[in-house]
């Protein structure tokens, strides 16, 4: 994180409503845990990690991912059956991807 520089996130994930899922987030330095369901949507400042993980393997989740920081970076994409989840951590300047397997 590069001092002066407020980096805003908002993530949205999609799919069969009601299907469960877990995330974690750390914003400012602390974590947040979260148990929820679809759909979902997240807005905050300054995050250095997201990861969420499906309830059940078999659901198809979709995610869109935007990062604003230095400058805007963006992924959208599908977590297909049999995907466990997706874990992004964020500098000012790229966003590195993590899919999480079986």
């Amino acid at each position: 994180m590069v001092p002066g520089i407020k980096e805003i996130t908002t993530l949205a994930l999609s799919g069969k409503t009601g299907a469960p899922f877990t995330a974690s987030y750390v914003e400012y330095g602390g974590r947040t845990n979260v148990t929820a369901t679809l759909p979902w949507n997240y807005w905050g400042m300054n995050l250095s990690e997201f990861e969420f993980r499906k309830g059940n393997p078999g659901d198809v989740f979709w995610f869109e991912m935007h990062h604003a920081g230095y400058g805007p970076l963006e992924q959208k994409g599908s977590l297909s059956a049999g995907g466990r989840g997706v874990r992004w951590r964020m500098n000012f300047m790229q966003v590195n991807t993590e899919f999480i397997g079986p």
